[in-house]
């Protein structure tokens, strides 16, 4: 249950920030490129500038994103084997970042405290996202599961 609410949670929360700045600014941030990232995504970052953090962070989301979409798989042939390490490592990644970095706003958010209303809708995609991560990153060292569902 906690797996699949943290994929629920990165998924809505990645596509829902992308979709809100934007492409071209989410591949902006992605690549560190911070002369081209508008004040308003500056804003949706959780300390409001662009770190490395915020770039692995980002990178994160874009690989989130096409995994669940199925155009990258862990386990599909064709791929190299350091590119299936890297799909398969990427949540603990992120994992051990956003709990170095970003703590404060998951704890807020697992807690409840979190106020949506004094934040804009991107900033709180971003803290969704990151809540979602880290709950599948802990899921998975755990070793539990997201089932899915035969629709």
């Amino acid at each position: 249950m906690i797996a699949s609410l943290g994929v629920v949670l990165a998924i809505v929360g990645g596509a829902g920030w992308i979709m809100t700045v934007g492409i071209g600014e989410t591949l902006d941030v992605a690549t560190g490129d911070g002369a081209n990232v508008s004040g308003a995504t500056n804003a949706s970052l959780i300390d409001g500038t662009l770190d490395t953090e915020d770039r692995i962070v980002v990178g994160g989301m874009i690989l989130t994103l096409l995994v669940a979409f199925g155009v990258l798989s862990a386990t599909g042939a064709g791929y190299p084997a350091w590119g299936r390490d890297v799909i398969s490592l990427y949540p603990l990644l992120l994992g051990v970042i956003i709990f170095i970095s970003f703590w404060d706003v998951v704890s807020t958010m697992l807690s409840g405290d979190f106020d949506f209303s004094a934040n804009t809708d991107a900033f709180n995609l971003y803290a969704i996202y990151l809540t979602g991560a880290f709950l599948s990153a802990v899921s998975g060292v755990l070793g539990w599961r997201a089932k899915r569902r035969g629709y």
